[in-house]
């Protein structure tokens, strides 16, 4: 059961901070990374960033081609700079599977609010990509108790709680909160609910469309 459901936990955690978002949650990332940080002072955006080793002779870069882009507008910020990490073609060599290696990105500070954004590396190859990263506060906190109700096998609440996210949310165009609803509808036995959702998905243009059906048809829900 533990694998059935670890999909349901590794987007969550995230803490509002007074100075930017601490591990917020986001719908889809190309690697093995999470976005520790976001911050912001009165020239610059920071993102702080992990990504984790899974291979044998693993090496890390990052291509000085990098932009955040405002997923409701599709306003673009290109990289300022970065820290703790060679820019490709140098590369980090990882020394053991599962080292982490934490690194910074700069970008000039938006002129507007972001909602929601994704930040996209535009390389030769192997690219890295984190889509629908949440910088809204309130959504943040709901999507955290959603995961700790669920956590704490409060089955119904964690349902409703997700459901109130998707509805007062129709803008973010990710799947993620389906994919992570049907799995508590299947546990709660709402076989029904969940496939309507499962359909959701399969009529939607979710930018994460292809992740989420992958993940549903490695879990095996409707097979």
């Amino acid at each position: 059961m533990r694998n059935f459901f670890s999909l349901l936990f590794f987007l969550s955690c995230s803490l509002i901070q007074a100075q930017g978002i601490s591990k917020p949650n986001f719908a889809f990332a190309s690697h093995p990374m999470v976005v520790d940080e976001i911050s912001f002072t009165p020239n610059q955006m920071i993102i702080k960033l992990t990504i984790e080793n899974q291979i044998s002779g693993g090496n890390f870069c990052v291509d000085k081609n990098i932009y955040i882009k405002d997923a409701l507008t599709n306003t673009k910020l290109q990289l300022s700079y970065s820290e703790n990490i060679p820019v490709c073609p140098e590369v980090y060599d990882f020394k053991w599977v599962g080292e982490k290696l934490s690194f910074i990105l700069f970008f000039p500070k938006p002129t507007a609010n972001l909602r929601y954004i994704d930040i996209v590396e535009v390389c030769s190859e192997n690219c890295f990509t984190i889509k629908g990263i949440i910088l809204d506060a309130e959504m943040n906190k709901n999507i955290d108790l959603a995961f700790e109700q669920f956590a704490k096998k409060d089955y119904k609440s964690s349902k409703i709680t997700m459901l109130e996210i998707i509805n007062e949310h129709p803008d973010y165009n990710y799947g993620f909160l389906h994919l992570n609803l049907i799995q508590v509808l299947w546990v709660l036995e709402e076989f029904d609910t969940a496939r309507e959702h499962y359909q959701i998905i399969q009529n939607s243009n979710f930018a994460d469309k292809p992740f989420v059906l992958d993940q549903l048809n490695k879990l095996k829900i409707f097979n």
